[in-house]
């Protein structure tokens, strides 16, 4: 009946399909999971969603039910104990056999995350390709560990909060405790509280370090008076009296919290002043940017790891909105550390998820200006160019929508004027690249749209959720073209670098090198752009960089000064001491850089000789120096500090590799990120899969569980022709076509996947329609 159901919307015979639907499921209501899984397929394409949800959800009922009878099969075959297997059961206890409402059914489950699986990847449908093993029936998520009294007195006392949110009570367990955590925490989630609050009851002080100074400002303003008058913010927008009563006081013990930039840690009198005071805990936020490989890589993140030795190692605390298990054991690798994850689910049921395609980029653009005047409260329009960034936002303004620009090209001052105005609400609308982002803490943004799908689907995740951070309702619409998929393999193409650029990368670095040392500026690595050359359309020589540092070739180290400029002060400070144990390392650099014989004029060395000379690197190069009382130390410009490495025989088979598997990984990405655009499952359950989270399907809040998806509509214009939303083919694909390419494909002596089937469907027949859009092949 299944099948004949199939064959009827192959027909074109919506009706006729529904009717044996219903039959199929009268005949008996104890189907298996395989078959309701058909059923409910064949539902949605029916057009009936909220059946095809009802049934899914009994499908993983019936699958979770057989998964715990086997386990208890299992552990009865092996002899072991019921109290043993008793417990085993409750860490996996299996969902309740009865079926559950949709409006209740948000259960989440982390995902297993072993170092070397990947996250999953998902078809069109939302269901896992091979690309590791499948995902396990896992257990319910642990309840939050017991709360410390005092710091419930605390948080109602100081803050004002009468309880925790999930999973913050765990984060701060674990830091009372002193584990090395990573906290995988959304947007909204409450991370400022896991560590402000035991900042407060621990010993010695601890350091937040925050890549942008709005963000830190932020936080410190919002804290409450008993809290902010223990706590600093040190950064270059104070004048060097207030950063001297910063450090003052930070020696003095008078701090419990100090908020800087990453690049903080490279000055020698901080690490004194932190020294002096006693850091017990080091919180790191937006922790992915210390991935070379993240979506928000920033060079200073590498200055952390080697501070927390001269720190004492005190216990770390790394916190990001998204991360895939991949990603979270990047950031441990990076901070060379083992971090206890504690993940909070990224499900947001005030997010309401909707993707639309659309026939080309003048539809984009009418559904843009649509859900602008459909949305009154504040918005984002995520674009992948500044040239579309400036274009739209004109548009917006014709139609009488107040919108401006932003992106990366802007003069800076304009730039900041336009986020400031958006942010005071005295603009409406901004239209955004991503320089659009980190640090942009306004709660009631209720729309946001992006024009084209983004890099990955984590990224997705991430600029999606700066929506609707007040908890009120706020939409988040992805749009796309069939043009989108060409668009972002080039932009692939162009990020992949072929091995004769990253040759060109490599022997560019070794012309700038003085012994194994190299200071360069990455955008003269690669010859100079033409005169017609678009800065977003040409390869970029950090990756490149990337590249070689993943093949060995090079290590990347903090951004250093290309120099070093020296003069004696004539009347130091009283009690100034330079220290006695860098009298040694000082005498070798005075003899070599002739410092006593300059006398007042000084002398100034480039950094790369120096290092290679004295047999420091340019982080300890910069300390010996700092630490000279009697000096005055002024620093060149900073450019990016690699070390060549040693090359080996297998130096190009490695860069090969290693360029295949970015290639790979790349097509990965998109297919992820088109599938969740094109899909037909709950768009917050493919986006808490590919975070490493399990979720049931959310009810109300995406446009598939809604009823409303529109991304599927291609598929249901096979059953409602001549509707609104109908797909007018070039040429009409029967079902007596589909089943002779189906018979076609069983005699071939190899099995063909659904790429090949649309290439063969494609070759002979012209149609707008995607070929595994038909049950027929997904029955492959």
């Amino acid at each position: 009946l299944l099948a004949l159901a199939r064959l009827a919307l192959l027909g074109v015979d919506a009706r006729e399909a529904v009717g044996l639907l219903d039959r199929a499921l009268a005949v008996s209501d104890a189907l298996p999971a395989g078959q309701l899984a058909a059923a409910a397929g064949i539902a949605e394409l029916c057009d009936q969603p909220t059946r095809a949800a009802a049934l899914r959800l009994r499908s993983a009922h019936l699958d979770a039910e057989r998964t715990a009878a086997l386990a208890r099969a299992i552990d009865e075959a092996l002899g072991r104990s019921v109290l043993d297997a008793g417990a085993r059961d409750e860490e996996r206890e299996a969902p309740p056999r009865r079926p559950v409402p949709l409006a209740s059914a948000r259960r989440t489950r982390d995902l297993p995350s072993p170092a070397s699986t990947d996250s999953p990847t998902f078809d069109g449908d939302g269901n896992a390709l091979a690309s590791g093993p499948p995902p396990l029936a896992t257990a319910p998520a642990k309840p939050d560990a017991e709360v410390d009294p005092r710091v419930l007195e605390m948080l109602q006392r100081d803050f004002g909060h009468e309880t925790l949110r999930p999973g913050q009570a765990t984060v701060i367990a674990n830091v009372l405790a002193g584990r090395d955590t990573l906290a995988i925490m959304p947007t909204g989630a409450g991370k400022s509280l896991t560590f402000q609050l035991p900042a407060l009851l621990r010993e010695g002080t601890t350091l937040v370090i925050s890549p942008l100074i709005a963000l830190m400002k932020d936080q410190v303003d919002s804290l409450p008076p008993r809290v902010r008058e223990r706590t600093a913010l040190l950064n270059s927008s104070l004048s060097p009296d207030e950063q001297r009563r910063v450090l003052d006081g930070l020696a003095g013990g008078v701090y419990k919290l100090i908020y800087v930039a990453p690049e903080r840690l490279r000055q020698h009198s901080f690490l004194h002043a932190l020294r002096t005071a006693g850091v017990s805990l080091v919180v790191v936020d937006e922790a992915h940017c210390i991935s070379l490989w993240g979506h928000d890589f920033r060079p200073d993140y590498l200055s952390i790891p080697t501070a927390l030795p001269e720190l004492g190692n005190p216990s770390l605390l790394a916190i990001t909105a998204t991360a895939t298990p991949r990603m979270a054991d990047a950031i441990a690798a990076g901070f060379d550390r083992r971090l206890e994850r504690v993940r909070i689910s990224v499900f947001r049921p005030n997010l309401f998820y909707e993707a639309y395609r659309v026939a080309n980029r003048e539809e984009k653009i009418a559904k843009v200006v649509e859900v602008c005047r459909q949305e009154r409260g504040a918005g984002i329009i995520y674009v992948s160019s500044r040239k579309d960034a400036e274009s739209i936002a004109g548009l917006l303004r014709d139609r009488s929508v107040g919108a401006i620009p932003y992106h990366a090209g802007l003069d800076p001052e304009v730039r900041a004027r336009h986020q400031e105005r958006f942010m005071r609400g005295q603009t409406r609308v901004v239209v955004a690249t991503v320089a659009f982002g980190m640090g942009v803490d306004k709660a009631d943004v209720r729309f946001i749209v992006h024009v084209n799908p983004p890099r990955s689907l984590e990224a997705y995740a991430q600029e999606s959720g700066r929506a609707g951070r007040d908890g009120q309702r706020a939409r988040c619409v992805l749009l796309t073209a069939p043009s989108d998929q060409t668009s972002m393999n080039r932009l692939a193409r162009r990020d992949e670098i072929d091995l004769d650029a990253v040759r060109r990368v490599y022997a560019a670095v070794k012309r700038n090198a003085v012994g194994r040392w190299a200071m360069v500026d990455p955008s003269t690595l690669l010859p100079p752009l033409g005169f017609d050359a678009d800065p977003e359309e040409t390869a970029d020589p950090r990756i490149a960089l990337g590249l070689l540092a993943q093949a060995d070739l090079v290590r990347r180290h903090p951004d250093a000064p290309t120099s070093f400029t020296l003069r004696p002060i004539p009347d130091p400070p009283e009690g100034a001491a330079d220290p006695a144990d860098d009298d040694l390392g000082w005498a070798r650099f005075a003899a070599w850089a002739g410092f006593a014989e300059a006398g007042r004029s000084g002398v100034t060395v480039r950094t790369a000789e120096a290092c290679d000379a004295l047999d420091l690197s340019p982080v300890e190069l910069s300390r010996l120096l700092a630490a000279r009382a009697g000096v005055l130390v002024r620093e060149g410009p900073r450019l990016v500090c690699l070390e060549l490495r040693p090359v080996g025989s297998d130096a190009g088979l490695r860069l090969a590799e290693i360029l295949a598997t970015a290639r790979e990984e790349a097509r990965r990405r998109i297919a992820q990120v088109m599938a969740y655009a094109t899909g037909g499952r709950c768009r917050h359950v493919l986006l808490a899969n590919h975070l490493g989270e399990r979720l049931d399907p959310c009810g109300t809040s995406c446009d598939i569980c809604a009823g409303a998806v529109p991304a599927a509509r291609s598929a249901r214009a096979l059953s409602a022709p001549g509707g609104e939303d109908a797909v007018t083919p070039r040429s009409t694909l029967t079902g007596a076509d589909a089943l002779a390419v189906l018979q076609a494909v069983r005699t071939l002596p190899f099995q063909m996947g659904k790429t090949g089937l649309t290439k063969l469907l494609l070759g002979s027949v012209e149609s707008r329609i995607r070929a595994d859009r038909f049950p027929a092949f997904g029955a492959l």
